[in-house]
């Protein structure tokens, strides 16, 4: 009778710990699609701050060896700008109307998401898309690259990734 409570005990601890682990990774990851929207709260405002430029936000979403491209092209730079533009907004004077936010990858282990939005109110002006890769890091989702496509001297791709190793 003994061994059975002990072996009850047992397969009970294992299952508690089994669940409390799947439950502990369910809440520390957060949705891709839900990390891109943050980036563009208060976005239709006019005093917004493109978090691309935070230390803060770089650490909690960007993908290890992303944050690591982006320090090694900052202290070349010595102060002065490497990138002329701000990827979130695709612009250099951030304003964002009409946002959309879709999933539009969806694999186990690497996501995309699109933000799709206009600068101008007027709503006959164009849409540009900007592009988040996810790639999975431990128990969170990182973004692994920024993508858009700007519409200066006819379409033109970029890549974050792309213009840091041009570096």
């Amino acid at each position: 009778m003994e061994i059975v409570v002990q072996r009850r005990t047992f397969l009970t601890s294992c299952i508690g710990m089994l669940c409390g682990s799947a439950g502990a990774r369910a809440q520390v990851l957060v949705a891709p699609i839900d990390i891109v929207k943050s980036f563009y709260d208060g976005s239709n405002k006019p005093d917004w701050e493109s978090p691309f430029f935070s230390g803060v936000v770089r650490g909690r979403y960007f993908s290890k060896s992303l944050r690591t491209a982006i320090d090694r092209a900052e202290r070349k730079a010595k102060g002065e700008e490497w990138i002329d533009f701000d990827p979130i907004s695709n612009s250099q004077d951030p304003g964002i109307y009409d946002l959309s936010i879709s999933l539009i990858a969806d694999a186990p282990d690497k996501k995309t998401v699109r933000a799709s939005f206009r600068y101008e109110q007027d709503p006959k002006s164009a849409h540009f898309d900007v592009f988040y890769d996810f790639v999975l890091e431990g128990t969170a989702w990182k973004v692994s690259d920024i993508r858009g496509q700007s519409s200066d001297e006819g379409p033109k791709q970029w890549s974050v990734r792309q213009m840091l190793k041009a570096r």
